[in-house]
């Protein structure tokens, strides 16, 4: 078969290229008969690119908090159950139920957040007055739930036939204004923006700009530029679009600044080319989205419609059906961060018997909306599917990084679509359309990046087309998309007057990748400049053995199974005598500020108690975490004989907590008893990081990279933990202490099953093994490279995009015996850019072709290595267990950028093994 399909491609180029069709490329097969695709090989990277210039986006990120937490099943706050007093809301469907649910939904919003829990039952609502909703959630941390979709479960029934531009639940915050967006500079409103000084290409997290003076970490902002006449021109859409009708904006969180190079990195990458010729800039959102918000185990139905006019353009024409059922939604998610919609279906009520319909236009709407998931939803059988926006039954309208999966829409006009220029990095995973009326699609105005993934395909088609002019006379849909990418799609059938079920046609490039079922067939095309080179086209009909069978899964387990900083703070950037930025301060007690200690460049924080019944504190929030915890910190105090804590805390409650006491660092016990695990001295500092696990409740203490306490039991049980402060005590006072390299991490190695591969490590094992073992425990496992062959190597690398500044590598390596050669390298693509090695009983490093001895190294002892490397001067430092030994080494070889950190044995050694663990790598 696949002899086959590589003559096809040879006799039928020229034939296909003339039709501008593309054609089908026979992938590469890998010894165990599956296949990569040749954009997507084994050891991808975000970055990755082949030498036509072609790439496939990270879509990882994608869904509630960036798919690295799972949607809450116990979100904080009270339950309001609606059928209790003093809401007591009807649920047999006899009487209106919707002030009752409302002042539900009211109550948990002014009380900072809650469940409105709906009992099983039929809840009938509708629009009170002129609200565009039936049910509102207008503040964060509201939760609306019920137990469940089905017949018996919880079902709200919409009693309103007119419900123009009106939802039945709608998720928006309180101030919301139709014509301001989160990313929109607010007419008449001041707006501070930075310029970006030069251009950025897709896939970009650090962005240049003019000044970063007005910018914190942790600020939502918006990267906003342009549609000028040049965009317009260079997308081929003159004539189709006018300038200004849309904007190319990417909504983002700052996670670090750099004062120096004056940049800003953001919290996920960009999805297209940002140019200064069309005014590209940043700026402060101005307008506050609603957070943590939830829709779920319920199902939705509506009541039909008996007023006549339902044509396509009747939408447009008062007095009939279509103008009342125009934009009816069952659910709108309207600027909305980190939500969700789950377990929602559509039903028919028993009173629709004109209609075998659920719906009157559409089902689920995310808009102007960042990081939500849908999950296991089902919509079907809208009544009105006429034009102007009807008839969608999963819509994603300007909104980013929108993940739908599980789901499954039926009988709608376009039963998914992806709409507008600021709507990317979405992705549809694991779902079903069955006999759409039109296809699934990216809609119009050049969506950028979108994913649709192991897609079932019934009866209908998906497609990413150059729409043209139709939609709006003054600015046509035109190029609806670019980078979109069509993954492992099973087709069971063909929609009557089709013959495949994907089409493809984007500006730029677009991807067709891996077909399966019955179904299998699909099309690239290219008409003109603007959607030229036809798009690329790769395994037809081979879905069924892709070695990567979801494209979305794989990354989102490539990136959080990397070695990943959470959060990293030195406080060099920071101005001196300034409150820490990032970190909230107590300071009633005395003083808290960034300090030159131990030097102008190597700053801490500075916590000065001169009170003594108040104390100082700061702290660090973050996501819960429930997994295992690694925590990582720098203190030392001008004397000894003081109270300072360090604590991890879940909530209010307290699960770890550090103290110095008289001249001894100690650690409290369940009991309250404390222990001693080792003395301290004035002015010196100590490396403290604690390893902690809430699934246990147990964790380990290093001082000095020396395991001080091992499975130490928390002082309180707790389910996760989500902050860290360091403080002094009330009564204490007249003394400083500092605290400085503040880092979270998540572990690569320590939930992976014993003698597995290491996870998102790309390993060769032609001379022996590569496994995590247990190694120094259980609970603290590491990479083993073990070489059993004499003229060959083992070696573990992790690639990561090409970095031009400042890379740091940290990492702790141990071998059990001396006298063999392994090698830790960073590179630059083939090229050696850094080199360290063992060799006899020696750490060395190696540059040109000379090698300078750091230290010895002695068997079975663990040593914490840091290598911070710069490609801009081809000049690293290498750090051994936190002293310098080597300062501006030159580079092995010059090279351009950091991409991969690679571990491996000698070719020529054999019968030994070394251990690699706490692997950080950041820049």
């Amino acid at each position: 078969m696949r002899t086959t399909i590589h003559r096809t491609i040879v006799i039928g180029l020229a034939l296909l290229l003339v039709l501008g069709l593309s054609p089908q490329l026979a992938p590469p097969v890998s010894a165990t008969g599956l296949w990569y695709s040749s954009l997507y090989p084994a050891d991808w990277y975000p970055g990755y690119t082949d030498g036509s210039g072609r790439f496939l986006q990270d879509f990882s990120y994608a869904g509630y908090h960036r798919g690295e937490d799972p949607i809450p099943d116990n979100p904080p706050g009270k339950t309001y159950d609606v059928t209790q007093a003093p809401y007591n809301a009807d649920n047999t469907g006899a009487t209106d139920a919707t002030s009752a649910i409302q002042a539900a939904l009211d109550d948990a919003g002014d009380a900072g957040g809650g469940i409105v829990f709906l009992p099983a039952g039929t809840y009938k609502v509708k629009p009170q007055g002129t609200n565009d909703y039936s049910l509102l959630i207008d503040k964060s941390n509201v939760v609306l739930r019920g137990v469940g979709a089905g017949a018996d479960d919880t079902r709200i029934y919409n009693d309103e036939t007119n419900m123009r531009a009106r939802s039945v639940i709608l998720a928006r915050p309180e101030a919301y204004s139709t014509y301001v967006k989160w990313w929109t500079e607010t007419p008449g409103e001041e707006i501070q923006t930075t310029s970006i000084t030069q251009e950025v290409p897709e896939m970009s997290t650090v962005i240049p700009v003019s000044s970063v003076s007005n910018y914190s970490v942790g600020d939502w902002i918006v990267l906003h530029s342009d549609v000028t006449q040049d965009f317009i021109d260079e997308l081929a859409m003159t004539d189709i679009w006018n300038a200004y009708f849309e904007e190319m904006t990417f909504y983002r969180q700052v996670t670090a600044i750099d004062t120096v190079n004056k940049t800003l990195t953001i919290d996920i990458p960009t999805r297209f080319k940002m140019k200064t010729r069309d005014n590209a800039r940043v700026y402060k959102s101005v307008n506050s989205s609603i957070k943590e918000v939830g829709v779920e185990r319920l199902g939705i139905g509506m009541r039909e419609n008996l007023t006549s006019g339902t044509g396509d353009q009747d939408y447009t024409v008062s007095g009939t059906g279509a103008y009342e059922m125009h934009t009816a939604h069952a659910v709108s998610f309207n600027m909305v961060v980190n939500g969700w919609v789950r377990n929602v279906q559509s039903y028919k009520p028993a009173g629709n018997t004109n209609h075998d319909i659920s719906l009157l236009s559409n089902g689920v709407n995310v808009q102007y909306s960042r990081s939500v998931t849908v999950d296991h939803c089902y919509f079907g059988k809208p009544q009105y599917e006429g034009g102007g926006g009807n008839g969608y039954l999963f819509r994603i309208v300007r909104s980013q990084e929108v993940l739908v999966s599980h789901s499954s829409a039926k009988h709608g006009r376009h039963n998914y679509a992806i709409v507008g220029m600021s709507a990317s990095g979405n992705v549809l995973y694991d779902n079903k359309t069955d006999t759409g009326r039109l296809s699934s699609e990216t809609h119009g105005w050049m969506s950028a990046a979108n994913l649709f993934d192991n897609m079932r395909v019934i009866n209908t088609f998906l497609t990413a087309t150059n729409h043209g002019t139709k939609g709006s006379s003054s600015n046509g849909q035109g190029q609806t998309t670019t980078q979109t990418v069509f993954w492992n799609t099973l087709g069971d059938s063909y929609q009557s007057g089709q013959s495949y079920i994907i089409k493809s046609q984007q500006y730029g490039w677009g991807y067709i990748i891996g077909t399966r079922g019955a179904a299998n067939a699909a099309q690239a095309v290219t008409t003109d400049a603007g959607t030229a080179p036809t798009d690329f086209v790769e395994g037809i009909g081979e879905g069924d053995t892709m070695a990567v069978p979801s494209l979305y899964i794989d990354q989102l387990n490539k990136r959080l199974s990397a070695p990943r900083v959470k959060y990293a703070e030195t406080f060099d950037d920071m101005t001196t005598g300034s409150s820490p930025a990032g970190l909230t301060a107590v300071t009633t007690g005395g003083t808290v500020t960034v300090a030159n200690v131990p030097s102008a460049t190597n700053k801490s924080v500075k916590l000065t108690d001169s009170s003594a019944s108040e104390g100082v504190r700061v702290s660090k929030n973050f996501a819960p975490i429930a997994t295992t915890v690694k925590l990582q910190f720098n203190v030392m105090l001008d004397s000894t004989g003081h109270l300072t804590y360090y604590k991890l805390w879940s909530g209010s409650t307290e699960a770890v907590r550090i103290r110095t006491s008289g001249t001894s660092i100690e650690v409290e016990n369940n009991g309250g008893s404390y222990t001693a695990l080792r003395s301290y001295g004035a002015n010196t500092w100590y490396t403290i990081k604690v390893v902690a696990n809430p699934a246990t409740d147990k964790y380990d203490i290093y001082i000095n990279n020396k395991l001080e306490g091992s499975q130490l039991g928390f002082v309180n049980t707790v389910s996760d933990i989500d902050s860290f402060s360091a403080q002094s005590h009330t009564s204490d006072t007249g003394y400083t202490s500092y605290l400085d390299d503040l880092t979270l991490y998540a572990e690569s190695f320590d939930s992976t099953a014993t003698s597995s591969a290491p996870p998102g490590w790309t390993t060769d094992t032609g001379g022996g093994t590569v496994q995590v073992k247990a190694v120094p425990s259980g609970t603290n496992k590491s990479i083993e490279l073990r070489d059993t062959n004499s003229s060959d190597i083992v070696k573990a690398y992790k690639t990561f995009p090409s970095q031009t500044g400042k890379v740091t590598a940290e990492f702790k390596l141990m071998f059990p015996a001396t006298g063999n050669s392994n090698y830790v390298t960073l590179y630059d693509g083939s090229t050696e850019a850094v080199r360290l090695r063992t060799i006899g009983s020696d750490l060395q490093y190696m540059y040109g072709g000379s090698e300078t001895t750091l230290q010895s190294y002695s068997p079975n002892t663990w040593y914490t290595i840091k290598l911070v490397a710069n490609p801009a001067t081809d000049k690293c430092d290498v750090y051994i267990d936190g002293v310098l030994v080597g300062s501006q080494l030159n580079f092995r070889n010059a090279a351009s950028g950091i991409d991969r950190l690679d571990f491996r044995s000698h070719s020529t050694h054999t019968n030994y093994y070394g251990y690699l663990d706490d692997v950080l790598i950041h820049y």
